[in-house]
This record gives C-alpha cells, structure tokens and sequence, in this order.
C-alpha cells in the first residue's frame, strides 16, 4: 500500500522513498508511506483501517477551519493563511466575502451544502487565479453586478457538490486557453440575467452529473473556441434552450437529460462541431 501511495504521488519507483519529492506534503505523511512500506511486517500498520486513521489525523492537523465564531472567522483569512496544498474546512455559516484563489488548496464545507453560504456583492463568489484547485460541498451566490458566481479564466478548478447561483452573469465562466472547470453533482440555477455555465474564448472542461436549471438565458452556452464536455446532466426549465452553441463554439454533450426547456433542446449555429449522443430531447 505504501509503494502504492508513493508511486501515485510521484511517478517514481518506490524502491527508495525520497522525502524531497513529497516536499509539499506533511512529514507525517512521509513517515506513514515509510511504515507501510517496511519489510518487517511486525512494524508496518496492522490494518487499513490503520492507515485510513492515521490519513485522517494527518489531514485534520494539517487543515485550517473556518467558523463564524472560530479563530478564523472568513475564508478569505484562512486563504491568506493557508501553505500551498492546505485544505480548509468550513462549517456551517453565511459567509459574506468574495473569494480569490491564489495557490493550490482545498475549499470543502463541513456539513450540509444548505448551510455553508458564501456571498458576493462586490465581486465574483469565487476567482480562479493559481493552477490547480478543489471547492466542495459550498452553496456560492453571486449578488454583484456583471460578475460571475465562479469565474475560471485559467487554471483546473474542480468544483463539486457545490450549489450555485447568481443574480447577474452566468453561475459559472469557463474562459481562456488555460482554463479548465472540472464541474460535478452541483446545483447550477437561477441566474437572473444569463445561462448557467458559459465557456469560451478557448475554455475547457467537464461537466458532469449537474443540475443546471431555472436560468433566464440557456443552460450552457459555448462560443469562441470554447469546448466542454457535457455528461449525464439535467438540463431544465432554462428560459431558452438547454444549450447554445455560436460563434466557433463547439463541444461533446452525451447521455443528458434535454427536455423541458422553453424553446427546446438546441441552437447550434452553422460551422460549429457538436458531438451529440444518448441525449433525451
């Protein structure tokens, strides 16, 4: 299991573990992989159930917590605070900030999606601005004018179980060349003045197992180069179609749920390259 771990971690073999190439992680994580991997079976963990403990304490120690009546009482602090790689629980709470992105971390809530709120009224929920990132179990609505509930315009955001919504722009922009939006089992609804999820100028990404309705425009819509994949969605009760492909937009939209929108299924202009299977329309 440590071999494995290791080998995962770093694409190197394990044969000799190198601390230098786990520099990012928690010591103690380094001695874990190093027990697991001890040739004398007495000193290795007992168990799985061992090492899935010893994980968990690892992650615990090492993550900041943000509660409206904790030492850390706003994300954007614990942000500030955290090391690259950090992960940050957030409990229960409305969290009125808008939140930039700016090193690789982990954002999860802790508890129900229903009652970990952040809300923005002078800037997008949520700005990508580092390579590489999670947001977890977050309910993120947007109040400000012309601006995103989350904004992606570079970098993987992984985004899940997240409820999202917004009273301008789209809930959420997928933008730029080096933008990817990993998107699954969120909420995606109700955007006052514009779709669900909006890709383009070249963005990239997946979207996955998502609910995107009651939108004033379309569910999705992909222009400029923009190419998402689109599976196993609900695409609802939108106020003009599910998707909208224009402008040298294309995409992959696969095994979706189509129907019940108020002016259909589709509106993909002329020129645009839509690969379309499975669809319920």
């Amino acid at each position: 299991l440590g071999a494995t771990l290791y080998r995962l971690m770093t694409n190197e073999s394990p044969r000799t573990l190198n601390p230098r190439r786990l520099s990012g992680a928690p010591p103690e994580l380094f001695d874990l992989l190093c027990d697991c991997k001890e040739e004398n079976p007495a000193l290795r963990p007992e168990s799985a159930g061992e090492v899935v403990r010893r994980l968990d304490k690892i992650l615990t120690t090492n993550s900041i917590v943000v509660s409206p009546t904790g030492d850390c009482q706003s994300i954007s602090a614990a942000i500030e605070k955290a090391k690259a790689g950090s992960r940050i629980l957030v409990k229960p709470g409305v969290y009125e900030e808008d939140l930039v992105i700016d090193k690789p971390l982990e954002i999860i809530g802790d508890g129900d999606v229903a009652d970990i709120v952040v809300e923005s009224k002078n800037a997008d929920c949520i700005f990508m601005k580092t390579d590489n990132a999670l947001v977890r179990g977050l309910s993120l609505h947007n109040r400000a004018d012309e601006c995103y509930a989350v904004d992606i315009p570079q970098g993987k955001l992984r985004l899940e179980n997240c409820d999202i919504t917004s009273d301008t722009l789209a809930c959420v922009g997928i933008h730029g060349s080096e933008a990817e939006g990993i998107v699954s089992y969120c909420k995606i609804h109700d955007s006052k003045e514009s779709c669900g999820v909006y890709v383009y100028e070249n963005g990239t990404g997946r979207i996955e197992n998502c609910e995107i309705f009651g939108n004033a425009n379309t569910g999705i819509q992909i222009r400029k180069g923009g190419n998402p994949v689109v599976q196993n969605c609900t695409i609802k009760q939108n106020g003009y179609q599910a998707v909208w492909v224009y402008d040298d937009g294309a995409g992959t939209i696969e095994n979706c749920d189509l129907r019940d929108n108020a002016e259909g299924a589709w509106n993909i202009e002329s020129g645009c390259q839509v690969r379309r299977s499975g669809n319920k329309e």
